[in-house]
């Protein structure tokens, strides 16, 4: 069995007539007091059956009620009625408003120096729209550039990814010819400095090997000294020997 919604059961048994004196006398009533206050205070009538002034304003700017009624609230005037125009015959750039106003006083009508504070206040309210537009199309502009420079920024920052790891590189290159600089100056200076030390050893090489020559030729001659000595004592010692035989055999003649 299907379960329905009922929000009034299907009998009633209230009665709604019971006391239907009572509310069609406050009805009534109320009908009677309806006209008894129209009779005596009368109807606000607005200003499109009171009359008044009507401006027509012709801008470049988009029509701001607000705007427009903020700047005439502040003026001594009755009502305000502005609406904006449209027509297909305008320009593109074209924008209409009427603006009705009455004088506060009700039997009164608008003078010309409340037309021209209207004037003014209407003139003032287009040249604040006018900065704002500009401002709108500065923001505008500025937030196209920066749509344009948002979509190009990725490449750039590959690009920017790119150079910085380049210059790392870079640096770190950098770094290790800074090193082997240092290491070839330092061995440069070791270099120089063995060969100052070869130079000074060949210096005194140099004076050993003359020393040596010297020593040499002194000993030569002195080989030379000593080979003729003995070469004269050789001699000598052979006349004694002959001398010695002559002697023996003298001797061997005596006995």
């Amino acid at each position: 069995m299907a379960w329905r919604l009922r929000l009034v059961p299907e009998h009633t048994t209230f009665d709604f007539f019971k006391h239907q004196w009572l509310t069609f006398g406050g009805s009534m009533l109320l009908m009677v007091l309806s006209f008894v206050a129209w009779g005596v205070m009368g109807l606000n009538f607005g200003i499109d059956f009171k009359g008044g002034t009507t401006i027509r304003t012709d801008s470049v700017q988009a029509v701001d009620v607000g705007a427009y009624r903020a700047a005439l609230e502040k003026l001594p005037l009755g009502d305000i009625s502005i609406t904006e125009v449209f027509d297909p015959n305008f320009r593109a750039d074209q924008h209409v408003a009427m603006i009705r106003i009455s004088a506060l006083d009700k039997k009164a009508t608008v003078t010309p120096e409340q037309v021209a504070a209207v004037q003014a206040a209407v003139e003032a309210v287009e040249a604040d729209l006018g900065r704002v537009a500009e401002r709108t199309a500065d923001q505008a502009e500025a937030a196209r550039i920066q749509a344009i420079a948002a979509h190009g920024l990725p490449p750039l920052r590959e690009a920017e990814a790119a150079a910085g790891a380049a210059l790392q590189r870079l640096l770190l290159a950098r770094e290790t010819l800074d090193a082997e600089e240092k290491r070839a100056g330092e061995r440069a200076v070791e270099l120089e400095r063995r060969a100052a030390e070869l130079a000074r050893d060949r210096i005194r090489e140099a004076a050993l090997i003359d020393d040596a020559a010297a020593a040499l030729s002194r000993l030569a001659e002195e080989e030379d000294g000593l080979t003729q000595d003995a070469e004269g004592a050789g001699e000598a010692a052979a006349e004694a020997r002959e001398r010695l035989a002559v002697l023996e055999d003298a001797l061997f003649d005596s006995e």
